[in-house]
């Protein structure tokens, strides 16, 4: 019984906890400008490495100035020790009670040695690039091919018609215009004798320079007569007849729709308003409507050897020998179709085929 006692006793006793030995050296050296760490000043030891490690890394103080040295005594280092949170009861300083740390001072450079320098060699270098030619904006591209048409113009004699209009189209090339437009029109002269019209070809236009010397072009034209078609002579507003007064005769180029006989304008009235000088087109065109919608219609009802008039009111609007619905002005319930023959006026041919009338009998 009292042997099992004093075992119970002794496993009840608190178990000593293991310590981390650190132990302090007399002398030790660090390099300049660098912090003093546990580590340099002692050695650590400790049952958990992890925990040697971290407390090898716990600084004490900055290094000393070059050449000279500091003292750290057991009471520096506990103080230390204790700012980083560290249990000094955990901790056992060992070892020498102060230890001195010296900064060693940085050795002298070494002489720099000596560089063969070789000899200079002249490095060719490459010509700098050429800049790019400046590009001709599209006005100076209009005004070079208006001067080489003008000059055409000028120096032959296109066609037997002195006064049929001619179509002259230019296309110089894009590195010629700078050239061309420093000559003016009269200066400009052809190699060519003649100049056939309706044939594309190239022709070589020459002239001198201010400085005597001569210069040559290359330009692909074109020439061809232009033919005649209708524009409007004065303004015409939308929704009028166009008469032959407001017309007249022009030269310009043909487009699918262009208006170029006077039968096409007959009977037609312009669907918008048209200003002076617009080149007409069929699209602007429209059958001149006599017969609008709610406008009062007489309508001709023709039966066999007596022709009937009655007023009706129309309800769709129709050009010559357009079909149109009607109804009647003093019987609604009666609605016809009839066709436009004048204005204000529609024929009825077959009343019994085309509405005996809503109410089931002819008008």
């Amino acid at each position: 019984m009292p042997r099992r006692l004093a075992i119970i006793v002794l496993l009840s006793l608190p178990l000593p906890v293991v310590a981390a030995v650190v132990d302090v050296r007399e002398r030790v050296t660090v390099a300049e400008g660098s912090l003093v760490r546990l580590k340099d000043v002692a050695s650590i030891s400790d049952a958990e490495p992890i925990k040697a490690a971290a407390l090898g890394e716990i600084t004490l103080a900055p290094a000393p100035a070059a050449g000279r040295s500091q003292r750290l005594g057991f009471e520096d280092l506990r103080q230390r020790l204790q700012v980083h949170g560290v249990n000094l009861a955990e901790i056992e300083l060992r070892g020498q009670s102060n230890v001195t740390v010296t900064t060693a001072s940085k050795p002298p450079p070494p002489p720099p040695r000596p560089v063969a320098v070789p000899p200079k060699r002249e490095v060719e270098r490459p010509a700098p690039p050429q800049p790019a030619p400046r590009v001709p904006t599209r006005q100076e591209v209009e005004q070079a091919n208006k001067r080489i048409e003008t000059a055409l113009l000028r120096v032959f004699r296109l066609t037997d018609e002195p006064s049929a209009p001619l179509s002259v189209r230019c296309n110089c090339d894009l590195s010629d215009v700078p050239l061309i437009l420093t000559a003016s029109t009269d200066q400009i002269r052809f190699a060519e004798s003649q100049l056939p019209v309706g044939a594309e070809q190239t022709v070589t236009a020459h002239w001198k320079n201010a400085a005597g010397d001569l210069q040559t072009v290359l330009v692909p034209v074109s020439v061809e007569v232009l033919p005649r078609r209708l524009a409007v002579r004065r303004a015409v507003p939308g929704g009028v007849p166009l008469q032959p007064d407001d017309l007249e005769w022009v030269s310009a180029r043909l487009t699918p729709d262009a208006v170029t006989q006077l039968a096409e304008v007959v009977g037609k009235e312009a669907t918008r308003s048209l200003r002076e000088g617009t080149l007409l087109d069929k699209s602007m065109l429209a059958p001149v409507q006599l017969i609008r919608s709610n406008d009062i219609v007489t309508v001709q009802v023709l039966r066999p050897g007596i022709a009937v008039r009655r007023m009706f009111k129309a309800t769709s609007s129709g050009a010559l020998h357009d079909t149109v619905s009607l109804v009647a002005v003093d019987d609604p319930r009666l609605k016809i179709q009839a066709v436009v023959t004048g204005y204000h006026e529609a024929t009825m041919p077959d009343p019994a085929a085309s509405a005996n009338a809503s109410r089931g009998g002819p008008p």
